[in-house]
Formats: structure tokens, C-alpha cells, sequence
């Protein structure tokens, strides 16, 4: 005979398969700019732009970098944190060449890795330590991707150990 608790959680477990094929299933984000209309909860399916902008929101949001590089080196798209982590507002990098923004790339080890992903169509996983027009340095972890548009790169920001004074 199967214990109370043990039913009680088959039954908990059926009411939300029932639910999930019902509705679609939300889980209340703090920074979502848009929520699901309620005429939309009882649909089986989203129309493809309001699916195009929950991802928008979604991707804008992510704690990785994204950005999405055309075969002739423009950005073709870029999220939040990567206007972050590179210094440049959206509208400064959008639809010009990565040299035209960040000049002298071409000489990088970065751009042998983004060529090899480009014309190879290969992911590529790459440590890499950027030095800004200003002079200062990052350190990120690049995941490069080849896509149908050209390549994808997913950038994480390494923190720094910073040097820390010793007491007298």
C-alpha cells in the first residue's frame, strides 16, 4: 500500500501535466519588459511576433554577451551586455565593421579565430584579453559559432583579481 504522501504527489504531479497542456506556463521574471496578454494564456500557440519580441527581451537580458557578426564583418545584432562590455552605445556598432569599431582587431588572435569559424563553419571556444581604445584590458571568454547569418559569439566577462593591500 502506497503511503498518503506518496499519493498526494502523484496527484499534485497530474494536476500540473493537465495545467501545462492547457496554458501556456510563465515564470514571473523581475526584468521582463513584456507579459503575456491574458486572451493569449488559453491559446495553444503565440503569434511569431510576439514570440520575436519575448526573445528580444529575452536575449536583450542575458548576463552573456551576444552578438551576431555578418560574412562582411558588420553586427548585425548586439544585446545589452555586450554595449556593456565593449564601451559602444547599440547605435554606434549596429551595421558598421569591426574594424570601424574597434580599429587594429585585425591583428589579433581573435580575428584568426573568427576567420577560422567563418570560413570553416566550426565553433570555437577562445580566451581573450581586449585592450580598449582607452587603454584599459578585459579579459572574456568567447564561444564563436557559425550561423546562417555568419557567426554568433557569446562573450562572459572574466573579473580581474584585484590586488589587494596588506595591513601593517
Amino acid at each position: 500500500m502506497k503511503s498518503k504522501l506518496f499519493m498526494k504527489r502523484r496527484y499534485r504531479q497530474a494536476l500540473l501535466r493537465q495545467h501545462r497542456r492547457c496554458y501556456d506556463v510563465r515564470i514571473p521574471m523581475k526584468r521582463v519588459k513584456k507579459t503575456i496578454p491574458p486572451e493569449n494564456l488559453a491559446r495553444p500557440f503565440l503569434s511569431r511576433t510576439y514570440i520575436g519580441e519575448l526573445l528580444t527581451n529575452v536575449v536583450d537580458e542575458m548576463l552573456e554577451g551576444l552578438q551576431v557578426i555578418s560574412p562582411d564583418w558588420r553586427y548585425l545584432y548586439v544585446n545589452d551586455t555586450v554595449c556593456r562590455q565593449g564601451k559602444m552605445a547599440r547605435e554606434a556598432m549596429l551595421g558598421r565593421t569591426m574594424k570601424e569599431c574597434y580599429p587594429g582587431i585585425e591583428k589579433t588572435p581573435l580575428w584568426k579565430e573568427m576567420q577560422t569559424s567563418m570560413k570553416k563553419c566550426v565553433s570555437t571556444e577562445f580566451k581573450n584579453t581586449f585592450t580598449f581604445p582607452d587603454a584599459s584590458k578585459e579579459v572574456f571568454l568567447l564561444h564563436i559559432h557559425p550561423v546562417k547569418e555568419g557567426i554568433m559569439i557569446l562573450s562572459t566577462q572574466i573579473p580581474t583579481p584585484k590586488k589587494r593591500k596588506l595591513p601593517r
